[in-house]
């Protein structure tokens, strides 16, 4: 089975595409999801992180994300401390995943994993697949998250520049202003190469 990397910078369309993969029967693993389900299951997890940032990222006795997302806002090594002690445990499960969906003799699955080159991780990968759009169209998709704008800028920053991705992907698929039966389009020709 081959693995494919989708990656590509915040609100450029990644979840949509991973869906259209999902809607024609390929399997497909969402980091982000699983990041965010691994908060709220996994205990040594949750313990770490308690350990490493205090219980103030708590609310009711759960990791708040919100909370979590503060503490990064406020002091960037944070994030460093943050990536360091869910990377590995969310790749590890990524891989469980994988495992499990070799079994099922699948041709291939696909992965979103939005820092995929920023962590040197192309050679997991048969494939990278990046989604793009122009900045005017992420900002505005970002807008209507109502996220954070000091979040926003520690999440710009530690991605590296659409380009560089572009250059790097075997793939390309454009989500700028471009309708969802045209961004299914673009994901049908890949699949048709695969």
């Amino acid at each position: 089975m081959k693995l494919i990397g989708l990656t590509g910078s915040i609100a450029s369309g990644k979840t949509t595409v991973l869906k259209i993969f999902k809607s024609l029967g390929y399997p497909t693993i969402s980091c982000d999801e699983l990041y965010h389900k691994l908060l709220k299951t996994d205990s040594y997890l949750q313990q770490k992180l308690v350990k490493t940032f205090g219980k103030g990222i708590l609310d009711k006795n759960r990791i708040s994300t919100l909370k979590l997302a503060k503490i990064i806002c406020d002091n960037r090594e944070n994030l460093r401390k943050l990536e360091e002690i869910t990377h590995p445990v969310i790749l590890k499960k990524v891989f469980d995943e994988v495992r499990r969906f070799k079994n099922n003799k699948y041709k291939f699955c696909v992965i979103d994993i939005p820092l995929l080159f920023e962590k040197k991780l192309e050679k997991k990968f048969d494939y990278i697949i990046t989604v793009y759009c122009s900045k005017t169209t992420q900002f505005e998709r970002l807008k209507e998250r109502n996220m954070d704008v000091n979040l926003l800028r520690v999440l710009f920053s530690r991605q590296k520049g659409i380009k560089e991705k572009i250059q790097n992907s075997d793939f390309v698929i454009n989500n700028d202003n471009v309708s969802k039966k045209e961004l299914r389009k673009q994901v049908e020709r890949i699949i048709n190469f695969l």
